[in-house]
């Protein structure tokens, strides 16, 4: 499973969950609001990504909210559990390791 760590909270994610993959190119692809406006590019759990426009009016993206799959858990306190153990962090990705 692809996990990463929320630049906002702190929290570990499924990277199918939550703004990973498209976070690079989040300047060209959504309107933030303001108070999150220095997390273009980062990647952001489910519940830090507020419900926003695509800004090409295509729709809109995000929830605000915790998607409920599992419980929401800091990476710190994370890492040290079994699961964490197998996971090497690489900046914001976490790299599964044998």
């Amino acid at each position: 499973m692809g996990l990463f760590i929320c630049a906002k909270c702190n929290c570990v994610e499924n990277t199918a969950l939550g703004w990973y993959w498209s976070a690079p190119n989040s300047k060209e692809m959504l309107t933030l609001p303001p108070e999150l406006e220095q997390y273009h590019g980062l990647p952001l759990c489910s519940e830090c990504l507020p419900r926003v426009p695509y800004r090409d009016g295509s729709g809109f993206t995000g929830k605000g909210k915790w998607h409920g799959r599992w419980p929401k858990e800091n990476y710190d306190d994370w890492k040290d559990t079994e699961e964490g153990k197998h996971y090497r962090r690489n900046n914001y990705r976490l790299d599964y390791i044998k």
